[in-house]
């Protein structure tokens, strides 16, 4: 399989959006991109957010709020390791930018159930 570079991740997820692609062939591509989502820049991560939760079908949309979880709980652990080993915190970890951006995540997320309202009992 080709590897996707992670800056085109948010502009294919428009498109494919935009395209009448049936659910099940979304899928797949929709498991890569959240395969993907540690390769993100972190101030994309808030509108991929929306773009996935859109994108994905019914039983898709716990998918992707559990691996939303999964990565912002791996990026917390990092930072929690790179501040108890008194190691200067890479920008990407910095823990105040890290809250600033789950802040924003939360935002998409109120928009995306906005749009979608069955995503809200997901």
């Amino acid at each position: 399989a080709a590897s996707w570079p992670p800056a085109g991740l948010l502009r294919l997820a428009m498109s494919l959006r935009e395209l009448e692609v049936p659910k099940a062939g979304l899928k797949p591509h929709l498991a890569k991109m959240l395969r993907h989502l540690s390769e993100i820049e972190m101030a994309q991560l808030p509108a991929m957010t929306y773009q996935l939760l859109l994108l994905a079908d019914a039983e898709s949309k716990t998918t992707v709020l559990r691996a939303l979880t999964l990565h912002f709980d791996s990026l917390l652990k990092q930072c929690e390791q790179a501040s108890d080993t008194a190691e200067l915190v890479p920008q990407r970890l910095d823990r105040e930018q890290l809250g600033h951006i789950q802040g924003a995540v939360v935002l998409h997320i109120q928009l995306a159930v906005k749009q979608d309202q069955p995503l809200g009992t997901a």
